[in-house]
């Protein structure tokens, strides 16, 4: 195994540091699985990253579009490796929006993989990931000028949940310093399952990791439950995902009378709140696992939180105990520092460089903490409790509802597995609170029931003016619930002769 060097300047020099014939990439499909040895990979990387030194300046924006796959990794760790700009794509957002993002990072050479639409632009070169080679003539000659620790290796765009996505320029030192930091006590063996979408900062740090500390990645070209289960079940002893993720893959399990996942010692969970419902599941379907709820941001990396520096186990619901890296703080709407329900900021070595092309936002405070927007508690052993986004606020009557607390309601009743509240407007409050929820197998609560549950647990503004159960909530791009995709179908609801009724 390559060990981590401190004297690296570009991140490409440092993900895939296993011994030749390890594998690397164990990519789980539809049709199969195919591995790929971290020999293979580093000849892969070296070929491809020649190939984009011929067609491409020092400097310029590589986009990488679609589905997950051990091609979509080599482009990606390629493109910085040959000095150029990793520029990662959603391929499920619409067309004008990757048109936009293309524009707006200023890429000159586009990467499409399995599931990405066309790109048709006289001013790209746009090209298949099946082109790039995977064999190399001769070692690869270099980069034209050596990086620089402050120089962006990639820029992740925003889902865009308060506006269109902003594009998060992130340098190479910042994320050798991530890499570090998760590297700090992890050992080489083991098989790590990633079935989020690459371009989304919680999978992509996760098989970076992976493969910075020469383990098998075992890689979904998109999630899947049944693909979930059989990577699973290969022998893995670590799985990630987003909260809906594994929902939905204990109730394919269940649904197929699958027992424990005995062999995972580490299921880690983020991107999204989870409910103590959903987080009580999962601890009994990994019964031999630590569960860990990730918090992160594209913003400023993945890792704020850790162990307890006491030993103290993390308690159901927390990220975790401020890392040892890392200076976290609460803030209240003042700006004044508060103990607890405050704002995090958090200031670090993996801080963004900035939002490209708009120097009109201002994130990083003068004092250089990343204001993030999300409300945190904490309890007192340390612990930090995610709460709510500040700016998710339903304005009902002159009354502020927090749409993620009434979802929380909910979620404590005992058929409810997940809840997502939206506000949609109303001619005499301004805006009403409405709820989708999808409920455990084999339950027969109505949207009724749990209107009712709501009104006994919230003050009459804040509780949903109807709850619809339904099988699932759609999902974002980055598989988080998309809840303007929510808001949407509850509009169209309501503009039926039933007005919606539950």
């Amino acid at each position: 195994m390559t060990a981590f060097s401190d004297s690296w300047t570009n991140l490409g020099d440092a993900v895939y540091a296993g011994d030749a014939d390890r594998v690397a990439i164990d990519f789980r499909h539809e049709s199969g699985s195919a591995r790929v040895t971290y020999g293979e990979l580093r000849e892969r990387i070296d070929a491809a990253a020649s190939f984009i030194v011929g067609r491409t300046a020092p400097g310029d924006p590589v986009a990488i579009i679609g589905r997950n796959s051990p091609e979509w990794l080599v482009a990606f760790v390629a493109a910085m490796r040959a000095g150029r700009i990793a520029v990662p794509v959603s391929y499920r957002a619409p067309a004008a929006v990757q048109r936009d993002v293309v524009a707006d990072a200023g890429v000159t050479l586009v990467l499409l993989g399995d599931g990405a639409a066309p790109v048709d632009s006289p001013d790209l070169t746009v090209l298949r990931l099946s082109d790039l080679p995977t064999t190399a003539d001769a070692p690869f000659a270099g980069r034209e000028r050596e990086t620089r620790p402050t120089d962006v290796g990639m820029i992740l765009y925003t889902s865009g949940s308060t506006g269109g996505p902003k594009g998060v320029e992130l340098s190479h030192g910042s994320h050798l310093w991530v890499q570090s930091v998760l590297l700090r006590g992890a050992g080489e063996d083991g098989t790590v399952v990633v079935a989020a979408p690459l371009y989304h900062m919680n999978a992509l740090a996760n098989a970076q990791q992976t493969l910075a500390r020469g383990a098998t990645l075992a890689l979904l070209p998109a999630f899947d439950a049944d693909l979930f289960i059989e990577a699973t079940d290969s022998g893995a002893d670590s799985v990630t995902g987003v909260p809906p993720m594994f929902a939905l893959a204990l109730d394919r399990a269940e649904a197929l009378g699958h027992g424990p996942f005995e062999t995972v010692t580490n299921v880690f969970v983020g991107s999204a709140p989870a409910s103590d419902q959903l987080l009580a599941r999962i601890e009994a379907a990994y019964p031999n696992a630590e569960v860990a709820f990730r918090y992160g941001t594209s913003e400023s990396g993945p890792v704020a939180f850790g162990a307890h520096p006491d030993g103290l186990p993390v308690p159901r619901g927390s990220v975790g105990h401020p890392s040892a890296d890392v200076d976290l703080r609460l803030v209240g709407a003042d700006g004044r520092v508060v103990a607890s329900g405050g704002i995090l900021e958090i200031s670090c070595g993996g801080l963004m460089n900035g939002y490209r092309g708009r120097d009109d936002l201002h994130p990083i405070t003068p004092d250089g903490y990343y204001h993030t927007k999300d409300i945190f508690d904490v309890d007192a052993d340390g612990f930090y409790f995610f709460r709510r986004r500040s700016d998710e606020v339903i304005v009902v009557g002159g009354e502020n509802i927090h749409p993620q607390a009434v979802a929380e309601v909910l979620e404590q009743h005992p058929d409810v597995v997940q809840a997502v509240v939206v506000g949609l407007p109303d001619a005499v409050k301004g805006m009403k609170p409405w709820a989708e929820a999808v409920l455990r197998p084999g339950a027969t609560t109505t949207g009724a029931d749990l209107r009712a549950f709501a009104l006994e647990h919230l003050e009459p503004n804040a509780a949903p003016r109807a709850v619809q159960v339904v099988d699932a909530l759609p999902l974002s791009t980055s598989n988080k619930v998309d809840a303007r995709a929510v808001a949407a179908r509850i509009a169209a609801r309501l503009d039926q002769p039933d007005g919606g009724a539950a």
